[in-house]
């Protein structure tokens, strides 16, 4: 009666760990994926900012010809 009830403990506090390990997994790839996803928006920025730098340059070296 004893062994069985320690048995039970056993395999109810691997059951435990087992859940605690998942539960850390999917919080490393939820993090994994908000890395990932935030580096993508930095680079849509960075490059709306070079196209808007590129066409102030164009507009100033259109309006320098001109004059």
């Amino acid at each position: 009666m004893k062994e069985e009830e320690e048995e039970e403990e056993e395999k109810e506090e691997e059951e435990e760990e087992e859940e605690e390990e998942e539960e850390e997994e999917e919080k490393e790839e939820e993090e994994e994926e908000e890395e990932e996803e935030n580096n993508n928006n930095n680079k849509i920025a960075a490059t709306k900012q070079q196209q808007h730098n590129n066409n102030a340059r164009t507009r100033e070296k259109k309006i320098t010809s001109d004059i």
